[in-house]
C-alpha cells in the first residue's frame, strides 16, 4: 500500500489507476487518510463479502497463526506487530 498526497493524486491519476492493479493507493491530505484507490477485483471482494463468514475465517486463521507461532517459539506480540505493520 502506498500513500500519496491529495495534490499528487490529482496530478497523477492515470498512473495511479495503473498502479492499483497491483496495490492499493491511499490518498491523504496530510492530516488524515481520505480514501483509497483499489482494483475492481479487490472492490468486488469487499462488496460481496459475507461479514460473518469473513470474521469466522479470521478467527480460524488467527488461531492457526498463534499455534504455529507458539510451535516455533515466536511471541504472539511479535506476530501481531508484523501483521499490523504497513511493511510488505
Amino acid at each position: 500500500m502506498r500513500v500519496v498526497s491529495e495534490s499528487d493524486a490529482m496530478q497523477s491519476l492515470p498512473s495511479l489507476l495503473k498502479e492499483v492493479k497491483t496495490q492499493a493507493v491511499v490518498i491523504s491530505d496530510g492530516k488524515e487518510e481520505l480514501g483509497a484507490l483499489v482494483s475492481m477485483e479487490d472492490y468486488e471482494l469487499v462488496r460481496r463479502a459475507n461479514v460473518k463468514s469473513f470474521l469466522k475465517l479470521c478467527d480460524r486463521m488467527g488461531e492457526e497463526i498463534a499455534t504455529k507461532a507458539a510451535e516455533q517459539g515466536v511471541p504472539l506480540e511479535e506476530v501481531q506487530r508484523y501483521l499490523l505493520s504497513d511493511e510488505d
